[in-house]
């Protein structure tokens, strides 16, 4: 669906034929920002790449591989997805933890940068990591929401209550509203 199609939809949410005396530049950006929280809070779009990782090779750049990701959500070889553990624990379970080779069974993060595997690989492989994917900004009424249409009643939900919210309606109408998505 279009922004021009969604705004038509969020009009007739709010019942006011003067769209409650915002300008269509902040109603967009409360669209845009509707969309993105959607797609966050309910893993609406994710993104696959492969990363191939060389033998001894533990840590991986995650951005550079998926640019529009705000976070991983899985990190798997071919078989099933390995299992998250915080980099603290690892090391706290084994000293060794940065060197000790074996089939990568546990991912962690260090820093918002970097993803790693443990044990070590002791082979080269291929990791599949799946994203979250943050859609792109909206800024016209003629672009195109990346969300499934499935979900745009959630973004006409967000998107009325950043409206109630911001304007001269209830801020606990707002909130109903964002509540409800």
């Amino acid at each position: 669906m279009t922004v021009s199609e969604v705004l038509d939809l969020v009009k007739l949410d709010i019942d006011d034929p003067d769209f409650v005396h915002t300008s269509q530049s902040i109603v967009i950006r409360h669209l845009s920002r509707a969309q993105i929280w959607i797609c966050l809070a309910w893993e609406v779009l994710k993104k696959d790449t492969s990363v191939a990782i060389v033998q001894r090779q533990g840590v991986v750049h995650w951005p550079s591989k998926l640019p529009s990701v705000a976070g991983i959500v899985t990190v798997a070889l071919a078989g099933p997805a390995l299992k998250y553990t915080p980099w603290e624990d690892l090391r706290l379970s084994d000293p060794q933890w940065l060197s000790t080779q074996g089939t990568p069974a546990h991912w962690y993060t260090m820093g918002i940068s970097f993803i790693g595997v443990y044990p070590v690989a002791n082979a080269s492989m291929t990791l599949k990591i799946t994203g979250l994917q943050v859609p792109a900004t909206l800024t016209a009424t003629t672009d195109t929401l990346e969300i499934p249409d499935a979900w745009i009643q959630h973004v006409v939900d967000v998107t009325t209550g950043l409206i109630l919210l911001g304007g001269e309606r209830a801020y606990q109408a707002g909130m109903q509203r964002i509540a409800k998505a």
